[in-house]
């Protein structure tokens, strides 16, 4: 009666672990197909560029335009 008691205990506990390792091995394969999938679909994305005197960020066309006329 023991015997199996703690066999059923030891099964739940095995089904358990392996649930959860497969949950999480499923949860690393999606987030490797998403990350694949967001990258493909913004393929023209533009680096950023950074005014040296303000600091503020732009992207490269209006950053041509920016100026620090005006202020002080």
């Amino acid at each position: 009666m023991v015997r199996t008691v703690l066999i059923l205990f030891g099964a739940l506990i095995a089904i358990t672990l392996l649930r959860s390792s497969i949950g999480m091995l499923g949860k690393v394969f999606q987030q490797m197909t998403t990350a694949s999938a967001e990258s493909a679909s913004h393929p023209n994305t533009v680096e950023m560029v950074k005014c040296p005197s303000c600091g503020s960020v732009f992207a490269p066309q209006v950053a041509q335009k920016h100026t620090h006329a005006g202020k002080s």
